[in-house]
């Protein structure tokens, strides 16, 4: 007859030791899906998972409560599941309904845990950290205290690793460090596998080993690879999960020339741009380069525009561009006064200065593959552009955009454009005089030709027009009264304009790329924060000049700054110089970039909110380590004592050998240490351990040192020995 095999049980599993691990998990989880309130998520999540732990750990011991709660559990589990999955199918109804992912009606559950914190949403958020509590908190009982196995155990891990691989592109470092340090210490103080149901066996040294070695060795494995493995461009059904699950939100996340954009792009706290170069760029003149504006500022969903003849591409539009040099307009203006005509603006004329027209080119080759494109980048008040390829027409909007007839990739092109600086003498005379009934007489005169005359007073018309169509649209009472007290006593255009621009640093305003905002509405960064990246600060720029009164559009391009420029020269543009700006229609200058960001501090690498969670996580692991002193004092105890030995001298030894045997006895037969004496120590030993010349050989040393005043002349590496004996025995004891 076969012998029955002796069923495994598995005891001593330390819950001290494990739920540090579970609480990291916790807040990792909360910092990729709940950053707006990621410390009352995490301390809510770790509460709940720390109760469903305790729960399955006090259950395995009872047949009926192990059914009950993993039943329980499973439920939860499936009905989780279900959530998620009856979400993504209303998901997909409603796109297929609205047909926009983006839209707030169709946003559900999936949408919500894939959007890298770019919203924030209670009831999801509860269902959340319910459906995570369930299964870090079972899981991670299970596979520590019930069927303990490291490398199961190390699987919640990865549910905040892959999250935020999907969004955020990273967990922080500190997180990092903290899961997998977290990961051995549970791993350690897992339960121990008994062969005997009736006897807790804690298990032999060799299995201690080995359980600690494979801890470290899948913990640093797992850390590398996290770190150290990049983000891959192309993920399998990618459309699919884009389109779902809208994973760029982020301003720096998914930056591309390959399309124009319906949507601008929000601050999401996840700011994290890749370093591949896009497009490489030559001039002597820096400009911003613009790839699209915006015209409705919709809140915390950014900017989209508006079907309008402004958003219409036109062919023939580089004839009026070049006749809009305003220092050849100027020059003409004066020349006219000077021969006497322009009577009536003579006084107003003779205080303009001449300047000569500042022309500048800059040469733009795409290296981004990522799809063809027919987005033509360019700065402000351009007035020619040269492919080397042959592309049939180029098309310029009335708000600045340009594209080509035919997308191309790896395009190469050269961009002629005015860079004359706006200039606050000519923009105030341009102010007291009508700018364009000044026009008109010029034209009448003869000191300006029509085409000329046309050209500016198209632009002027037409800056006007798209004010009054944009109007004060997503403009609340707040930020209407505060451009009002900014450009209070301001009387031209380029008085207000200058005002808003200098005001963010004159008002304690930071440019910060690793704040997180806790909402993306521009009154909250305006009135709150005072703190947030090129997106937030040409929100505000963009309203609060269209409170005060001027023409003005929300850009996104790219800043050609030294950051990226190489030796040669050459601007070497990624994803970390994408930019957003306002324009601004300013009479007597054009359209003008204004750009808050230039007059604003530039915050550390850690900002407040990162600070306090650097806090938070030192604390917590100082929590951890206080955790693991208490139970492992013992143990941490000996290795002292080991560590030491050889360092003191021979008397020293025979005394702490003698000591720390003396107390094991103490601890077999539960007596006090400083009444128990040589010869009861001799005998519990012996005894009890069944270690008869261990015993005699400590505690005759002892006694000769100690009672009988005589030097000692023991070994004390063979009394170390017999300790180390000793304590193996103990062990096997306890088992």
């Amino acid at each position: 007859m076969m012998q029955k095999k002796p069923k495994i049980r598995y005891e001593g599993a330390q819950p001290l030791g494990v739920l540090p691990y579970v609480w990291i998990i916790c807040i990792s989880l909360m910092y990729t899906i709940c950053r707006e309130q990621v410390f009352v998520c995490s301390a809510f999540m770790c509460a709940l998972s720390t109760g469903v732990y305790m729960l399955v750990y006090k259950a395995q011991r009872s047949k009926v409560g192990a059914t009950v709660v993993t039943s329980l559990m499973l439920m939860a589990c499936f009905g989780a599941i279900a959530t998620v999955a009856f979400s993504f199918m209303d998901f997909i109804a409603a796109v297929e309904l609205i047909g926009d992912s983006n839209d707030p009606q169709v946003r559900g559950f999936a949408h919500f845990l894939f959007s890298a914190s770019a919203y924030f949403d209670w009831a999801y958020a509860i269902c959340a950290i319910f459906m995570f509590s369930v299964v870090v908190g079972f899981i991670c009982c299970y596979f520590s205290a019930v069927l303990p196995r490291v490398n199961y155990l190390l699987l919640p891990a990865f549910i905040p690793i892959i999250l935020a691989a999907r969004t955020a592109g990273k967990l922080a470092l500190p997180l990092m460090a903290l899961i997998f340090g977290s990961f051995i210490s549970a791993a350690c103080c897992s339960a121990h596998r008994c062969e005997d149901a009736n006897v807790a066996v804690f298990g032999g040294a060799n299995e201690k080993r080995t359980r600690i070695v494979t801890a470290m060795v899948l913990g640093a494995v797992s850390l590398a690879v996290a770190l150290v493995i990049p983000r891959s461009e192309v993920t399998p059904m990618g459309r699919y999960f884009d389109t779902m699950l809208q994973s760029n939100r982020g301003f720096y996340n998914g930056v591309t020339i390959s399309n124009f954009s319906s949507n601008s792009s929000v601050n999401t706290g996840d700011n994290d741009p890749s370093d591949e170069v896009l497009f490489v760029a030559q001039t002597r003149v820096p400009y911003h380069v613009d790839r699209w504006s915006f015209d409705v500022y919709m809140g915390s969903e950014g900017w989209t525009y508006i079907p309008s003849e402004y958003n219409t591409g036109y062919v023939n539009w580089k004839q009026s561009a070049q006749e809009r040099s305003y220092a050849a307009l100027f020059k003409a203006l004066i020349n006219g006064a000077q021969d006497g005509k322009l009577d009536k603006y003579a006084h107003e004329l003779s205080e303009l200065e001449k300047y000569g027209a500042t022309t500048a080119e800059v040469y733009i080759r795409v290296v981004d593959n990522s799809g063809a494109s027919a987005v033509i980048m360019h700065p402000v008040n351009v007035y020619s552009v040269q492919f080397q390829e042959d592309v049939v027409d180029i098309y310029r909007t009335l708000k600045g955009e340009m594209f080509s007839a035919v997308a191309t990739t790896g395009a190469k092109y050269v961009v002629s454009y005015y860079a004359d600086a706006p200039d606050a003498v000519h923009s105030d005379i341009m102010e007291r005089v009508d700018f364009l009934n000044l026009l008109g007489d010029a034209h009448y005169e003869g000191v300006i030709d029509y085409s000329t005359y046309n050209a500016f007073r198209e632009e002027y018309t037409d800056a006007l027009e798209y004010y009054e169509l944009t109007g004060f649209d997503g403009i609340s009472a707040e930020i209407y009264e505060l451009a009002q007290e900014i450009t209070a006593g301001c009387e031209s255009d380029y008085e207000r304009y200058l005002a808003i621009e200098e005001w963010f640093g004159k008002n304690g305003f930071v440019y910060d790329l690793g704040f997180v905002p806790q909402s993306a509405e521009v009154e909250y960064f305006v009135f709150d924060s005072k703190r947030g990246i090129c997106s937030d600060f040409a929100t505000a720029t963009t309203l609060l000049a269209r409170a005060a009164g001027l023409p003005a559009r929300y850009t996104e391009g790219f800043a050609l700054s030294e950051d990226c420029r190489d030796e040669h020269g050459v601007y070497n543009v990624t994803a970390a110089q994408a930019h957003a700006y306002t324009q601004v229609y300013v009479k007597g200058c054009g359209w003008v970039n204004l750009d808050a960001t230039a007059h604003v501090e530039v915050a550390d690498e850690a900002s407040a909110e990162q600070m306090a969670l650097i806090a938070l996580l030192i604390t917590i692991a100082a929590v951890i380590v206080l955790v693991l002193i208490f139970v492992f004092r013992k143990r941490l105890g000996l290795l002292w004592f080991m560590l030491t030995y050889r360092m003191r001298s021979s008397a020293s030894r025979v005394k702490a050998v003698y000591f720390r045997t003396r107390a094991i006895a103490c601890e077999l037969s539960d007596s006090d240490e400083e009444i128990t004496t040589c010869g009861e120590t001799r005998d519990v030993i012996a005894n009890m351990l069944s270690l008869p010349e261990e015993a005699e050989a400590i505690c005759s040393a002892a006694d000769r040192l100690m009672y009988s005043g005589e030097p000692s002349d023991a070994d004390t590496d063979e009394l170390y020995r017999c300790f180390r004996r000793i304590c193996r025995r103990k062990r096997v004891l306890k088992r």
